[in-house]
């Protein structure tokens, strides 16, 4: 089978490093019961582990995303969802 014209790494590296802020920033946003901004609650959390949880947590949408590419035969996207999650994965081991 060849591969499609829009098969590239590209396609899944830009979605999946915005993705998991947009997923942060909601959660953040939804579940703030004081009367911080986001980006100050953001800011508080830095050197704790729940920022650790929620970085994790913030990955599961990016492995949807390589899960569902990887099932279409779109091998080139899927890896770009992984690349493009990694920091973000990574980062959660050092805040734990």
């Amino acid at each position: 089978m060849p591969t499609p014209k829009y098969d590239k790494l590209f396609f899944g590296l830009l979605p999946s490093v915005l993705i998991p802020a947009l997923f942060i920033w909601l959660y953040i946003g939804s579940s703030n019961p004081s009367d911080l901004s986001t980006i100050d609650l953001i800011i508080s959390l830095c050197p704790s582990h729940t920022l650790g949880k929620l970085l994790m947590l913030s990955y599961i949408p990016d492995m949807l995303g390589m899960y569902i590419f990887y099932k279409l035969d779109l091998f080139r996207i899927a890896s770009g969802f992984m690349i493009g999650g990694l920091p973000y994965f990574v980062a959660s081991f050092f805040m734990l």
